[in-house]
């Protein structure tokens, strides 16, 4: 009988792996040299952590600088107004929601006609004892340990009679005498968005000259500069947008005479039988635009916010006041404004002031701005998406990181195999399949993230906002997109991997 050795082939074995070994060491050692997959896996997933980086930052507000010239305008990021002039689809809804048609009371003294531009005209429909007022003492309770706002700006406002020269159209027409607070307007700091050169000069009564490109910054960085100078002294800046057409606004020098009507503190309401004359020197005009309309085939216009009230100082305000009864500190008022420190959150805070304050109408500037264009008396808000949309993102950018790592798995076969062949377990094959994923998808959200964030970043310290509050945002968007997308790559990818794992040696190498 013939003897079987088994000696040289047991050395044949070991010398295939042997060379396996060398042949994966060497796949491995050339991996930098066609790393094209790799790179183009690392740009795709920082471009998904640059998509959710963006939607996680305003995805419950609007960014610092947007809608910032109106916000200024208004007085606040978030607008609170008296009565139901708004209604969300929830709202409208409830079963016991009854309402009702009426005038809308003229002696209001808000901006709610500046983005509902036929309220004074029509009337609204409003539910049963509306509040006529908003009170100052609740709203800051139910703001109370919201670290988000920074201030309560009121609305100063007074109606008056003015009698503006040209067309008997703009005689008696009734206006609102409003004052700014000088010390809240200064924290919107909207010098820093107007250009620093322009050939449209401005001149204010104190005789300093600003310079500016765009007229809705110029017009708003003028009225702040003079009544900086002019506080307390009878000065007035007009919106001329808001006149009737072919009326002209009393020129720059020229004296404006305001009639204001006595407040009946007994009756609570303004007796117009009985006018104070209240001159004022007009130092400015002023035109808002907040939003463009198309024009023809080609050209948008601008379209201005419709507002007639007539802008002075916060202490020429109140001395006027003083004269017609008024309360200089009043605590109710038609209008407050929120100023947020943090306007990401607007929209969330927003909604919490929705259910704690359901009397008042309670608006964002965004929402205001999707609302200016409909030259209605009264709306309703469009159902609220921001959820939808950005659950939407999330998926988009958990199929990014599940088609990322598919590929990346895809491209590992050979490598996966030869592991295998030299006695590399299931369970071994996933883990480094998985810690190579994750090891991508933090070194691609770090740079996605930062890539947006870092502007941000600069930009709110530009705007003094507290270095506590800009990392507080900072690391929650970062965390938030760093766990969804490490989330993502080790859920999306642990199938692949596993069904990478499990497949035979001798089939990888026939496919290849």
């Amino acid at each position: 009988m013939r003897k079987t050795t088994l000696g040289p082939p047991c050395r044949c074995l070991i010398k295939l792996g042997e060379e396996c070994s060398l042949v994966y060491q060497t796949r491995v050692s050339q991996r930098p040299h066609k790393s094209r997959a790799d790179t183009n896996g690392f740009f795709v997933t920082a471009a998904a952590a640059l998509i959710l980086t963006v939607s996680l930052s305003t995805s419950s507000g609007f960014l610092y600088g947007q809608h910032l010239l109106l916000r200024y305008y208004l007085g606040g990021d978030i607008t609170i107004l008296p009565g139901k002039l708004v209604f969300t689809q929830e709202e409208l809804n409830r079963e016991n929601l009854a309402l009702s048609w009426a005038d809308y009371p003229e002696p209001w003294q808000n901006e709610a006609p500046g983005f509902l531009s036929r309220l004074p005209y029509d009337g609204w429909l409003t539910t049963a004892g509306y509040a006529e007022a908003v009170d100052l003492a609740r709203v800051a309770e139910a703001v109370q340990g919201q670290a988000a706002v920074e201030f309560l700006y009121p609305y100063y406002g007074i109606p008056g009679i003015v009698e503006f020269p040209g067309r008997g159209g703009a005689a008696g027409r009734l206006i609102t005498l409003r004052g700014r607070a000088l010390d809240i307007d200064e924290y919107w700091q909207i010098e820093k968005y107007a250009p620093s050169s322009s050939e449209e000069l401005f001149t204010i009564m104190t005789g300093a000259v600003v310079s500016t490109q765009d007229f809705t910054p110029n017009d708003m960085l003028n009225m702040l500069q003079a009544f900086r100078a002019l506080d307390g002294q009878p000065v007035c800046i007009i919106n001329t947008a808001a006149l009737p057409q072919g009326v002209p606004a009393p020129d720059v020098g020229e004296e404006l005479t305001v009639y204001v009507p006595k407040f009946d503190r007994v009756a609570q309401e303004y007796d117009f039988a009985h006018l104070t004359p209240v001159s004022l020197q007009v130092v400015g005009h002023m035109s808002v635009a907040v939003s463009t309309y198309e024009f023809g085939a080609e050209a948008r216009l601008p379209y201005y916010w419709l507002s007639d009230a007539v802008h002075v100082p916060l202490d020429t305000w109140q001395q006027i006041a003083a004269q017609v009864g008024i309360d200089p500190e009043p605590q109710q008022v038609g209008q407050l404004g929120l100023v947020l420190n943090d306007t990401t959150l607007a929209t969330e805070l927003e909604h919490t002031l929705r259910q704690v304050l359901p009397e008042y109408t309670v608006l964002t500037a965004a929402e205001m701005m999707t609302l200016v264009n409909r030259a209605t008396s009264q709306a309703g808000l469009p159902l609220d998406m921001d959820s939808a949309f950005h659950l939407l993102i999330i998926l988009i950018t958990g199929l990014i990181v599940a088609t990322n790592a598919f590929l990346l798995i895809m491209q590992r076969r050979k490598e996966i195999a030869i592991l295998k062949s030299i006695g590399a377990s299931h369970w071994n094959i996933v883990t480094l399949i998985l810690a190579e994923l994750v090891a991508l998808s933090l070194a691609a959200s770090c740079v996605g993230w930062l890539f947006y964030r870092l502007p941000m970043v600069i930009s709110l310290a530009m705007f003094a906002v507290p270095w506590p509050e800009i990392w507080r945002q900072t690391l929650t968007v970062g965390g938030q997109v760093t766990g969804v997308l490490v989330l993502g790559a080790v859920i999306f990818g642990l199938i692949p991997a596993v069904h990478a794992a499990r497949t035979p040696v001798m089939e990888v190498l026939r496919d290849a």
